[in-house]
């Protein structure tokens, strides 16, 4: 009997500790971090560090360009930012998704002015739980009806002829395609995704691997957690899941050396698409560099995509 009891309680202890250690995952993956949310440069040891003068350069210029800062309510009540630069194509506008822990002065840096100079009005987006107010990253789940918000934004304040285009980053880019296949509204025509995951699932378990951080096995728990306290299980966060019903033309992008959303996630998000598509890739590009490391090609391959759809 005393051996029932035994085994009953160590069960009971290992309960406890991977619910408990579930909660430390979740925190680990989910809360902001505001003092790097704050920054220009987002969390240390980015994998574009080698390009911080660049970055804080192109973040000086781009902040003398006319431009004012908006704010709206989200569905669940916190107050959403933005930058607006508004611009000669004043009914046509571009909506920038930054990425995880990060901002877009640091994600668009390479590719701003690009957009800039096309003539394109730009909103840069100040996601929740980082410029924006919110106490849970959502991972494309919770910030894609922030997008719809900006976008209805747009219609009220510019009128129902408006042409919208999303482009987004890493979390950005998987944002920008639940977006666009949950929200297809008249006036959204297409959408620019770079390295972007096709399955948050298992992007959390590549950033176990590649970080040491807690074991894969934790991934269950701290979704459940995520669920209860933030609203969304992690397996919502599948951009190849929704994109079998895209109606919006899609521009895919992503280095070939990405170690942090691994290349293969290209393909499946690819492959998923059922709207008008096109992929480029970027060989030696580590994630997020492809505007950085091929400036030329890049600016090529996005302004031909726009035009072909915003004119």
């Amino acid at each position: 009997m005393i051996w029932y009891w035994i085994v009953l309680i160590v069960l009971a202890v290992l309960c406890v500790f991977y619910v408990c250690a579930g909660y430390a995952f979740f925190c680990f993956v989910c809360k902001p971090k505001r003092e790097a949310s704050a920054s220009l440069d987002g969390k240390g040891g980015r994998s574009l560090n080698a390009y911080r003068p660049f970055i804080q350069e192109k973040a000086l210029q781009n902040s003398k360009l006319p431009h004012k800062m908006v704010s709206i309510s989200a569905y669940d009540g916190i107050i959403l930012r933005a930058k607006f630069y508004p611009n000669r194509l004043s009914d046509r506008f571009l909506i920038l998704v930054h990425g995880y822990h990060s901002s877009v002065a640091w994600d668009f840096a390479a590719s701003f002015e690009m957009y800039y100079r096309a003539g394109y009005s730009i909103l840069a987006l100040e996601n929740r739980g980082h410029g924006s107010e919110g106490e849970y990253i959502g991972y494309g789940v919770l910030e894609q009806h922030d997008v719809r918000s900006w976008m209805d934004w747009i219609v009220s304040e510019y009128g129902n002829e408006v042409r919208i285009a999303l482009s987004g980053v890493s979390m950005g880019a998987a944002t920008v395609l639940l977006t666009s296949c949950n929200y297809p509204i008249p006036q959204l025509k297409c959408v620019i995704e770079d390295c972007g995951y096709s399955n948050l699932t298992r992007q959390i378990m590549n950033m176990v691997w590649e970080r040491k951080v807690p074991p894969v096995w934790l991934t269950a728990s701290a979704s459940l957690w995520c669920k209860l306290k933030a609203g969304y299980f992690f397996s919502e966060a599948s951009p190849e899941k929704v994109l079998p019903k895209s109606q919006i033309p899609t521009l895919f992008l992503h280095g070939m050396k990405d170690n942090m959303v691994p290349f293969y996630m290209l393909d499946r998000a690819y492959a998923a698409c059922s709207a008008p598509k096109e992929k480029a890739v970027f060989e030696d590009a580590i994630h997020g560099e492809a505007s950085f490391r091929e400036p030329e090609r890049y600016e090529k391959l996005v302004t031909s995509f726009l035009a072909k759809y915003m004119n």
